[in-house]
């Protein structure tokens, strides 16, 4: 018997790889189970989440796809801004006649805008990411009064303050000021912190947390993401970062910014009324290939590997 195989593109936003399959064409049964193996980066094709593309509930939301996202570890994210991107790729690329694709998330239909490179496929997409949530309970976060430069402890005892809000999935965006962390990189505090915090009692659907330093006339930044732990990008952080640095006082809102991130730079614009974020960043794709799913290490072999590494 021919087993079925599956068609997918490895692609990555800034270094935040995704393995991405079609499902109008190639439906898949168990995409949580598919996830945790096909994303499995010794066991399998390694990847922070697996991105499904689908005509379902679009036509209804006056979109021309659908996006799902199932992380890593298996669970589900409502939006991932470089994923964005690299279906709008994955979508546009055959079609030259088309550079505008609204694509239904679990955050709402976005709008995006493609820039093709000289070899006519997608190169850079802005997307319009709608408006960021200060609503402390659709965020959500624990706590009375806006979220705005408010401290948390972590387990260990450090202190940081943060700045919440959402853009379609919640954020927690630290600025680096404070002395004892005047000479730490944002990566590294990422990798320290980033587990305890983003699940914090304050978080009750946990969250992805930005550590941030201004240098220059740019902001260093690195993401620790739920479910998929320190990524090399993270475009919604990069917006959440955008909105932060307003909210705080520390760039003028309208002012672009150049958020320079692990694995590239995301420009991010807000608002002056805060009623949108704008987003531009590159999509690449790594390769095409098929997948055997049965031939795949089991779920529970690959959470057991990556208990070990942790």
């Amino acid at each position: 018997m021919t087993r079925a195989m599956i068609p997918y593109e490895k692609v990555h936003g800034a270094g935040n790889d995704f393995v991405v399959v079609d499902v109008r064409q190639t439906p898949i049964d168990d995409p949580v189970s598919l996830a945790i193996r096909v994303c499995q980066r010794r066991l399998g094709v390694g990847a922070d989440g697996l991105l499904l593309i689908d005509h379902a509930d679009a036509a209804a939301a006056g979109c021309d796809v659908s996006m799902r996202i199932v992380n890593a570890d298996g669970s589900h994210a409502e939006m991932c801004g470089n994923g964005l991107r690299c279906v709008v790729k994955h979508v546009l690329d055959p079609d030259p006649s088309r550079d505008a694709l609204t694509v239904q998330t679990g955050a709402g239909p976005l709008a995006c805008t493609a820039h093709r490179g000289d070899d006519g496929k997608v190169d850079t997409v802005r997307v319009a990411m709608g408006k960021p949530i200060r609503d402390r309970a659709a965020i959500p976060v624990a706590g009375e009064g806006t979220a705005i430069r408010e401290e948390i402890t972590h387990p260990d005892g450090a202190i940081f303050r943060f700045t919440a809000l959402s853009m379609g999935n919640p954020h927690a965006v630290i600025f680096l000021d404070e002395e004892e962390h005047a000479d730490a990189a944002p990566v590294d505090l990422a990798k320290r912190y980033g587990p305890g915090l983003e699940s914090h009692e304050r978080f009750p659907k946990k969250a992805n947390i930005a550590f941030v330093r201004a240098t220059g006339g740019h902001l260093d930044a690195a993401v620790y993401e739920r479910g998929a732990g320190l990524t090399a990008a993270c475009g919604t952080g990069a917006c959440a970062i955008g909105v932060a640095a307003g909210l705080e006082d520390r760039v003028p809102f309208g002012t672009p910014l150049q958020v320079v991130l692990p694995g590239g730079t995301l420009t991010i614009e807000v608002d002056p009324h805060l009623e949108m974020v704008h987003m531009t960043g590159p999509a690449r794709l790594v390769y095409q290939a098929e997948l055997d799913p049965d031939a795949l290490a089991s779920v529970d072999a690959c959470r057991l590997l990556a208990a070990a590494l942790e």
